[in-house]
């Protein structure tokens, strides 16, 4: 063919040949052939129509790229000095599209060297690679996790580089592995079979748990897509690191439900716990016993040495309690100096075991304010139970542990009182 790579063709043989025309025509690029002093030899009809005439004998660079002199990206020079096709790719300064272009060295019969050039038009296809290699971009720097998921075997096809970090995998790790290797929520393939399918007929957000390569978890929030494409079915996650997230919402939660001074339950969590307790011994038969606790004196405190002092022995007071009572136990602050204790599994002679212990145990304790005033505190504690067959409520409990609480400071304090019916 005359517009092959063999440097081995003259340009006048090329040009003498009958067929050149018809074979150049067969052919979906620009061809041109010039002299080294960039004259145009030859045209195929093809580029003769893209500049609206035959310009042999015009100077290449005029006529192709609109320059007044060489062009800056011309390699004649280097094309003729080491005699090897050079291919190169470049934007034309007259109509502004891509050009592939293959230049080859060609000898004429005098011994003279002339260029062969092969143009073809590549905007096209330019223009796509290049805005696929942007879109790979801004997926590569997404500030969220991407995975191209297959949704027959769950494994991974792409990951961007924030799944890799967030997991702690390399792209090459991570792509062999599945959805179901890094999930918390679907361990086997009938499970994520049961997930795609949902997202099939509908896109899903929701939390889920990932498991990084170290073992530790990762919350997220996954924005899943269905994507056929030929005949493969895909899923396209969008994932979102939600740690932050959380720690907000548990902390917003522990805000919500615990007393701002003491870190303890406060009335509205101490009485939500304390009614599923309530109703969970009442399902199974077990016992259950309540205390209703009032530190002694305790305006006393405020009025001699000002809230402050009477701050810190609220604190003092809510941690020696904590250490003392089981982890079972639910303490709550349910008033000023008032508190209440949920012992479960706990019938009354061992209710009133432990209330007498918390009771001497406190009395026991010096609590040192942070201007070094020392403090005696004593407790008087009121203690119920919950009686066999009784109904499951919450409220005769605390009526009950009210009044032996009230029996208690009545008969002088620092004691436990268990309610008689």
């Amino acid at each position: 063919m005359p517009f092959s790579t063999d440097p081995i063709k003259t340009a006048d043989s090329l040009q003498r040949m009958p067929d050149l025309d018809a074979l150049t025509k067969a052919c979906n690029a620009f061809i041109y052939i010039c002299s080294q002093d960039y004259r145009i030899q030859y045209m195929n009809d093809k580029l003769c129509e893209r500049t609206g005439y035959d310009a042999t004998g015009e100077y290449c660079y005029k006529i192709l790229h609109g320059c007044d002199d060489v062009c800056p990206w011309c390699n004649n020079d280097r094309l003729f000095s080491e005699q090897k096709p050079i291919r190169y790719q470049l934007k034309s300064p007259k109509d502004e599209r891509w050009y592939h272009i293959i230049n080859t060295p060609i000898c004429n019969i005098d011994g003279s060297l002339s260029k062969q050039s092969l143009i073809m038009d590549i905007t096209e296809s330019y223009l796509v690679r290049e805005e696929l290699s942007l879109l790979q971009t801004l997926i590569s720097h997404s500030n969220d996790a991407i995975f191209l998921i297959d949704a027959d075997t769950s494994a991974f096809i792409y990951v961007n580089d924030k799944a890799c970090s967030n997991l702690g995998y390399s792209t090459a790790e991570l792509l062999t592995r599945r959805v179901i290797d890094i999930s918390a929520s679907f361990v086997d393939l009938p499970s994520w079979h049961s997930h795609a399918a949902h997202i099939r007929k509908k896109n899903r957000v929701f939390e889920a748990g990932h498991i990084r390569k170290d073992g530790s978890h990762l919350p997220v929030e996954v924005t899943a897509s269905y994507v056929p494409h030929h005949e493969k079915n895909f899923i396209v996650s969008v994932v979102r690191d939600i740690s932050d997230r959380k720690i907000l919402e548990h902390e917003l939660q522990r805000q919500a439900q615990s007393d701002y001074l003491t870190g303890l339950s406060n009335r509205r969590y101490f009485i939500e716990r304390s009614e599923e307790e309530v109703a969970r011994a009442f399902r199974y038969g077990h016992p259950m016993s309540l205390l209703m606790l009032d530190i002694d004196h305790f305006k006393d405190i405020n009025d001699t040495h000002g809230h402050h002092a009477g701050d810190t022995a609220l604190q003092m007071f809510a941690a020696h309690c904590q250490e003392a009572l089981r982890e079972t136990d639910i303490i709550g602050r349910v008033g000023g100096e008032e508190f209440a204790v949920i012992l479960p599994e706990t019938d009354g002679e061992g209710a009133y075991e432990i209330a007498e212990r918390l009771c001497q145990s406190i009395a026991s304790q010096i609590m040192t304010t942070e201007k070094g005033v020392s403090l005696g505190l004593t407790v008087s504690i009121g203690l119920t139970t919950l009686a066999v067959g009784g109904e499951a409520n919450l409220d005769p409990l605390l009526k009950q542990a009210d009044e032996a609480l009230y029996k208690a400071k009545c008969t002088g304090r620092n004691r436990v009182c268990a309610f008689s019916s």
